[in-house]
């Protein structure tokens, strides 16, 4: 397979210029990059994970029929009705 028929001029001859400077095949620098950006990829998504738990730990101490959002809904309510109602 010849990657450089797929492009144009210019991305070819910077890609030859890329595999002549670091004297290895173009096939292998680019098989080289994609493997490191699935590494950050797969690196991100580890972290998303990491995240989702630490923010489940940190409120595993409240009953699972507790919804956040509508104990602030009741409280902003509240401070509606006693700024209405002196």
């Amino acid at each position: 397979m010849h990657i450089e028929a797929d492009l144009d001029a210019i991305h070819s001859e910077r890609l030859n210029e890329l595999s002549a400077k670091m004297n290895q095949p173009l096939a292998e620098i680019l098989a080289k990059a994609i493997d490191r950006l699935y590494q950050q990829e797969a690196s991100t998504v580890q972290s998303e994970e990491a995240i989702i738990r630490r923010l489940r730990s940190r409120y595993s101490h409240l009953p699972s029929h507790v919804s956040l959002a509508d104990e602030l809904i009741a409280e902003r309510r509240q401070e509606a009705m006693r700024e209405n109602n002196p």
